[in-house]
């Protein structure tokens, strides 16, 4: 799957709302891209899992105006992970006609469902407590099996601060992903 292809799916499945964030759009396409089973190159980062093949693709359809870009300023305090900006994204009338031109491939059919499923649980909704479950599952993903307390000690080699109960805050919504058991 091109990345570009990705974020617009990801953009159109907000259903004509904005995405409010790009960790909220990395963190996203990273479950989508593990349930389709599809590299999008996401390697440990300050936020947890982050591809630089996403962000290209994002600055190439912001600047082919295929994707709206606003940009929010926090006024008074940065929101949890220090930022004093939000960017948002969103499909130009351009975009939503590329996307609806699309062939109903399998390729895009499967990411459509994959979609579909990281947002049919609330923890979708929150950037913060979906960050922690994609932390959470790199972690996992390497470990196999761990308990909350280890997972906290490997997140802190990444540089991560997560606590066992923001770990077992996110269990549910790994589990309804069907990532763990």
């Amino acid at each position: 799957m091109d990345p570009r292809d990705a974020v617009m799916l990801a953009l159109q499945a907000e259903g004509g709302e904005p995405l409010r964030g790009r960790t909220l759009l990395q963190k996203k396409l990273y479950f989508a891209s593990v349930l389709a089973g599809e590299d999008l190159g996401f390697q440990p980062h300050y936020y947890g899992p982050y591809s630089q093949a996403v962000a290209d693709a994002v600055n190439s359809l912001v600047s082919g105006g295929l994707v709206g870009e606003t940009i929010e300023t926090f006024p008074s305090e940065p929101n949890v992970f220090g930022e004093w900006r939000r960017h948002s994204y969103s499909l130009t009338e351009d975009g939503a006609r590329v996307v609806e031109a699309s062939s109903k491939t399998v390729e895009l059919t499967k990411w459509r469902e994959a979609l579909e499923k990281v947002d049919s649980h609330e923890v979708a909704k929150d950037f913060n407590l979906l960050s922690v479950a994609a932390k959470t599952h790199l972690i996992l993903s390497h470990l196999r099996r761990a308990t909350a307390d280890e997972i906290t000690r490997q997140a802190e080699e990444f540089g991560w601060k997560m606590s066992p109960s923001d770990i077992a805050r996110v269990h549910e919504y790994l589990k309804h992903l069907g990532l763990i058991e």
